[in-house]
């Protein structure tokens, strides 16, 4: 169905991955979720997505959205590509 990675060192999601067979919303909702149970909420977690017009971005910023994270630095790079780095603010409410 899909997979996260996160860190509990750099309180981050460093990874959300939906197989294009399952709903992304759905699927993506219970892995954020499930991270952020595991993550420190009394801090700032952060999380960062590739910028671009295409879909499965568009549908990623807009998930994390969802659970209160706002853009906080528009100028990153991931492997090289242009970034954006979101970010949860210290124990904002986690959506169920």
């Amino acid at each position: 169905m899909g997979i996260v990675a996160f860190s509990r060192t750099y309180n981050r999601i460093t990874f959300l991955g939906v197989f294009e067979a399952f709903d992304f919303v759905r699927v993506g909702s219970k892995l954020v979720d499930f991270s952020l149970k595991q993550l420190d909420c009394s801090k700032h977690i952060t999380v960062n997505v590739l910028k671009g017009d295409i879909e499965p971005l568009q549908k990623e910023k807009l998930l994390y959205e969802t659970f209160g994270f706002i853009e906080y630095d528009n100028s990153i790079f991931e492997a090289g590509v242009p970034a954006c780095m979101l970010r949860l603010s210290p124990n904002n409410e986690v959506k169920n």
